[in-house]
């Protein structure tokens, strides 16, 4: 089954990752890829959770530095005494977002060695290096954008949300 799904994607994907789009196809398929697997990160946490907890960590944060600028010792002890349930609730948070990162990881190994056996051989690319131009298959293209595309699709996301925030 498995030599059945990878020769198709051998027959699938190998048109579009030679000639002289090879580039430009491969590094579409690539953020592709990528923005998918971010997808199944982000569908690996459970949002309700999290919001639960974050609107809980800010009431607190809230309520504390309130009793911080009143001055009011009494007030700021008893909302203290929550500090310990506060920073459990931290650390499930961080479970989640641990969860999420696993998931993103071991599903981007599977996909890594499902295109490694499919068209990792395919030379997609020719990289400039000061010493001339290096050919990269597929695989090695698929790892170099990785790196790249993680940290921008962050951004774009992280802006995407911001604008939601910002309408509402």
């Amino acid at each position: 089954m498995y030599e059945n799904a990878v020769t198709f994607l051998r027959e699938t994907l190998g048109n579009l990752l030679q000639g002289s789009l090879s580039a430009v196809n491969s590094t579409i398929l690539a953020y592709a890829m990528i923005g998918t697997l971010r997808g199944i990160g982000y569908l690996s946490v459970n949002k309700r959770k999290m919001k639960r907890i974050e609107a809980e960590i800010q009431s607190w944060e809230i309520k504390r530095s309130k009793a911080l600028e009143t001055r009011n010792l009494k007030s700021y002890n008893r909302i203290m005494r929550e500090k310990a349930r506060i920073e459990k609730l931290k650390r499930e948070m961080e479970v989640e977002r641990l969860k999420a990162s696993v998931v993103t990881f071991v599903s981007w190994i599977i996909l890594f060695k499902i295109l490694w056996d499919a068209v990792g051989h395919f030379t997609v690319v020719q990289i400039p290096l000061p010493m001339g131009y290096v050919k990269a298959s597929f695989s090695m293209w698929f790892l170099l954008n990785s790196i790249w595309a993680t940290p921008l699709l962050n951004r774009i996301v992280n802006f995407i949300n911001f604008l939601r925030r910002a309408r509402a």
